[in-house]
């Protein structure tokens, strides 16, 4: 080679280099860089003009004919990774052998991510040198890997408290091992637990326009919302709405004599004084104008709503369904195993889940129902025998009861809009006492969720951990332990020796 062509060589692959520190450390792009691009390429021309003979000769050869062809293979090959990694990143695809489905979002969180229409920011904040924040921040790192599965809207940062005092300062942010915020269109929502239910409630608190109100109505003996430690109360499950981002409002029905016209739904919740005549009234007129309400009725109440009851076409059966199978759970539960398949309400509920009632009534639906309802039995209970009186109990038959009925339609007048209404033949599945066990919480907040017409709302539920247990036979241990543990090293260590014996005599 020439001494121009080298030295031309020599710049080419000095300015490549300064070219690629200059990126590396400026990652903005200016647009000198076309300049130290161009000069590459100028030299490398340079140094193949001045020594075209030189290449002339090296590629007619046969050796480089075959190296060529060798290069041009494992080019080939990595175009072809290339690509393969490219549509792989772009078209993630997960699959979940977990036998409870751990590692995958419900379909109503999938849901919900797909109406995601503007960027989606979620911050972490954390302090360094805390005991457990890295554990949570490769857990919140690992779930948040299964929402951007599903979108690519998600944007997640960490940020340090003590290296960004100013945006921790802007969020209130102080210490923490990790708290996280979500901001979507100009709102905020913080959460503190990592898991899918906690994240998706704050997605969707983020998201909503406004929060709907739930009036529960009082004066009758109903069970307290403020109440958080009487087995009785409804504390635990005014948290459990004001988590889905409702409003709960108590209503003195007897004092206002309507419904309020903001009302989304009411509810009704173990009632056990006389409702007064323009109390009804005004649930009637609610029902007619297209309101949504949820029932819970305990067996032989004094509420009279039970006559109410019978003009939308139910017939509450003022018994006791008392569980005939054995159990160790308390006397006086009893098990629904069966759950409607075409509600939304439960369709989702997975197979061999249960929800606790204690001693519920059944609800039939009347010979004459009305015309213009629909009729849902969303949860039996059972096997069971109805007893009308527990300190003389005479059982009926022993079978499957409804407990709970969905009904949705229009009373069969002109001016009337379409209702929907819930009845339970227990209120105790509502308190404090009951509400966490088992199947009880998504079957009672998805009932209000459907009458407050949140179908992204329903059935977001964290994924319990099951175990697989292996619990083999003694032949089938025999078996593992002498056809496979023992005698697979045995064979390995014979045939080395014998290789090695070969080897030494050959």
């Amino acid at each position: 080679m020439s001494r121009l062509g080298q030295l031309s060589l020599l710049f080419s692959g000095i300015t490549l280099a300064a070219f690629g520190v200059t990126r590396f450390f400026i990652r903005e792009w200016y647009p000198f860089y076309w300049v130290m691009i161009g000069l590459i390429f100028v030299f490398l021309l340079a140094a193949v003009f001045f020594d075209r003979k030189f290449y002339g000769e090296f590629f007619s050869m046969k050796t480089t004919k075959h190296g060529m062809n060798m290069g041009a293979m494992i080019l080939l090959v990595f175009i072809m990774l290339f690509l393969v990694n490219f549509i792989g990143a772009r078209n993630i695809k997960t699959f979940d052998f977990s036998q409870a489905q751990r590692n995958t979002l419900s379909e109503q969180t999938i849901k919900l991510l797909g109406s995601l229409t503007e960027p989606l920011k979620i911050r972490f904040f954390y302090q360094d040198k805390q005991e457990g924040v890295e554990e949570n921040r490769r857990a919140f790192r690992e779930l948040i890997r299964k929402y951007q599965d599903n979108t690519n809207k998600i944007n997640l940062e960490f940020v340090e408290i003590n290296e960004d005092p100013k945006l921790a300062e802007e969020y209130g942010v102080k210490q923490g091992k990790g708290i996280v915020f979500l901001e979507y269109k100009g709102k905020k929502q913080s959460i503190e637990k990592i898991d899918e239910q906690d994240m998706t409630q704050a997605l969707i608190r983020v998201m909503s326009d406004k929060s709907k109100k739930i009036y529960f109505v009082e004066g009758h003996g109903e069970m307290s919302l403020s109440d958080t430690n009487n087995p009785k109360g409804l504390g635990r499950l005014k948290t459990v709405l004001e988590g889905k981002n409702y409003q709960i409002v108590n209503l003195a029905l007897a004092q206002t004599g309507r419904v309020p016209e903001d009302a989304d739904l009411i509810a009704i919740i173990a009632p056990d004084q006389g409702f007064l005549e323009h109390e009804v009234k005004a649930l009637s007129d609610y029902v007619k104008s297209g309101g949504n309400v949820i029932v819970g009725l305990e067996p032989r109440n004094k509420s009279g709503l039970d006559n109410w009851l019978k003009n939308f076409g139910l017939e509450m059966q003022n018994d006791y369904l008392v569980s005939v199978s054995n159990s160790p759970l308390p006397k006086g539960i009893t098990f629904s195993y069966q759950f409607s398949g075409t509600s939304e309400i439960t369709k989702s509920f997975p197979k061999n889940q249960v929800a606790l009632f204690f001693l519920p009534q059944s609800i039939k639906k009347s010979t004459s129902p009305l015309a213009g309802v629909t009729y849902d039995e969303l949860a039996k209970v059972g096997p069971a025998v109805s007893i009308t009186d527990l300190k003389a109990p005479m059982p009926r038959d022993q079978g499957n009861y409804t407990s709970v009925y969905y009904m949705k339609g229009k009373l069969a007048t002109e001016d009337t809009k379409d209702f929907q209404m819930i009845v339970y033949g227990d209120a105790d599945v509502f308190s404090n006492d009951l509400l966490d066990a088992n199947m009880n919480k998504d079957l009672v907040s998805n009932s209000f969720s459907q009458l407050a017409k949140d179908e992204n709302l329903i059935s977001i539920s964290p994924k319990e951990l099951t175990k697989t247990e292996i619990d083999p036979s003694q032949a089938k241990q025999a078996f593992f332990y002498f056809g496979i543990v023992f005698p697979i090293p045995l064979v390995m260590l014979i045939s080395a020796i014998v290789i090695w014996y070969r080897r030494r005599n050959a």
